[in-house]
């Protein structure tokens, strides 16, 4: 791979993980949106960015101000990314979830647990990395996008 891969968890707890050209995996909350652009330009030259889209209804839970939030940051993210002329992939999430064979949230007993599931296969995957909630979807968005140009090449 020539040039870093990079996965984006736009979501309200969201994070950003990459492989760099070396090899090296790294992974973070989401950051600030000038943060985020210098760590871009960071980690340039950048071979593609995959992002996960966001449903439009995310159901009695969530306030329209945090549907609005999470859709601002999306937008934010593929702006950047677009403007910088990269590369950009959006995954819907049961494209890269299924990928994993883990089952549904349904079948994990709700969100927290389809969290936890997500949490623990995404520390199995990267065990030298701290992998906290806000990272471990963006994690596994990585490995799903290593998978898919591996096999795109």
């Amino acid at each position: 791979m020539s040039a870093s891969l990079i996965a984006i968890d736009p979501g309200m707890s969201g994070g950003v993980a990459w492989r760099t050209t070396d090899g090296t995996i790294g992974a973070c909350r989401m950051p600030e949106p000038e943060d985020l652009n210098t760590l871009l330009f960071t980690l340039s030259p950048v071979r593609a960015v995959y992002i996960e889209l966001v449903p439009w209804v995310l159901g009695m839970r969530i306030s329209p101000a945090a549907v609005g939030k999470l859709h601002h940051n999306r937008g934010f993210c593929e702006g950047l990314v677009m403007g910088r002329q990269i590369r950009l992939v959006r995954v819907d999430p049961k494209q890269w979830q299924s990928h994993f064979k883990l089952g549904t949230r349904k079948d994990a007993g709700g969100y927290a647990e389809w969290k936890r599931k997500l949490k623990t296969e995404a520390s199995r995957r990267f065990p030298d990395l701290d992998v906290t909630p806000d990272t471990a979807d963006a994690l596994l968005i990585l490995e799903y996008a290593l998978c898919a140009e591996k096999s795109s090449t």
